[in-house]
């Protein structure tokens, strides 16, 4: 693949589909639940009203998507941070043998960006190995907890033996990172405008965020997507059981994927699928991961 270093100008499309098809769309679900409480010190643990909001995801939301998507007939994937693995391990071999994809999301939904490299790769090991454990499969996808993402996880996860990574911004359609001359991780982007939580992620602690009208969310969804079936792209859709799986948000849910189907040539299918084909057919952009400028840098120390 060829290190792509300037802008896509004049605008090119880069995704390739199987025959038939000129988009992608995923549904996947992180499966944080409380974990995220847990790895938050900013919230003491004796706080029981968030983690039992958040505990609802598992205990209720999750059935209630499982029958959704049995409903719709649509693949979807779950990444499960290794500690909810644990705990609701029948969970997570149900899943995995009915045929739904399962990716990494961290041991406790840790904030990456305050990781040192050895910490990140003692992470990344460990919980792919639980979930390697439980839903007997290769762990072939891997998800950021919060989208953070450093220099060097790309190198990490690769030697993990994982072939993709869905944590980033940085195109509508798929496209590679680029890890050392013959090495690198495909990207299956993601956007916040594709997350429940930005919509609907209203907790305890943090009552300050504005709860949109779920026809309000349908609309922007709706436009997103118009937008990147015309650009051939790929839509990935990031919801989680505790706020999505509330039944009329589901309802929502379910209604932009009677909508998304009504769409001509549009690709119902996992980024773990979307990353053997393009892996298979080798034509999608590579990249470099920036660091921060030297002029940032320098801006940095004026006083």
């Amino acid at each position: 693949m060829t290190v792509i270093d300037t802008p896509l100008w004049p605008h090119k499309n880069f995704a390739h589909w199987p025959s038939g098809f000129r988009a992608a769309i995923c549904l996947t679900w992180d499966v944080d639940d409380e974990t995220p409480v847990y790895s938050r010190p900013s919230t003491p643990l004796s706080e029981a009203s968030e983690i039992e909001q958040r505990r609802y995801g598992i205990r209720r939301g999750l059935p209630l998507i499982v029958e959704m998507l049995k409903a719709t007939g649509v693949p979807a994937a779950f990444y499960f941070p290794a500690y909810m693995a644990r705990q609701w391990a029948a969970v997570v071999r149900s899943l995995s043998q009915s045929g739904y994809e399962i990716g990494g999301h961290g041991y406790l939904h840790e904030p990456v960006g305050n990781l040192q490299r050895h910490q990140e790769e003692e992470i990344i090991g460990e919980s792919l190995d639980v979930l390697r454990s439980l839903s007997e499969k290769p762990i072939r996808g891997y998800r950021t907890p919060s989208w953070q993402f450093n220099l060097w996880t790309p190198e990490l996860l690769t030697r993990a033996g994982v072939i993709y990574d869905s944590s980033l911004m940085g195109d509508i359609a798929p496209y590679a990172l680029a890890v050392d001359s013959r090495t690198h991780l495909i990207e299956i982007p993601i956007h916040w405008y594709w997350d429940d939580v930005e919509y609907w992620g209203h907790t305890q602690v943090t009552r300050g965020h504005v709860i949109v009208p779920p026809s309000g969310v349908l609309q922007v969804w709706k436009a997103e997507l118009d937008g990147v079936v015309e650009a051939g792209g790929s839509f990935v859709l990031t919801l989680h059981p505790h706020v999505s799986g509330r039944p009329g948000l589901l309802t929502a849910v379910r209604q932009f994927v009677d909508y998304a189907k009504t769409i001509e040539g549009l690709w119902f299918t996992t980024p773990g699928e979307i990353a053997d084909y393009v892996k298979s057919t080798d034509q999608v952009p590579t990249v470099r991961l920036a660091s921060t400028s030297p002029a940032v840098e320098y801006t940095r120390k004026l006083p």
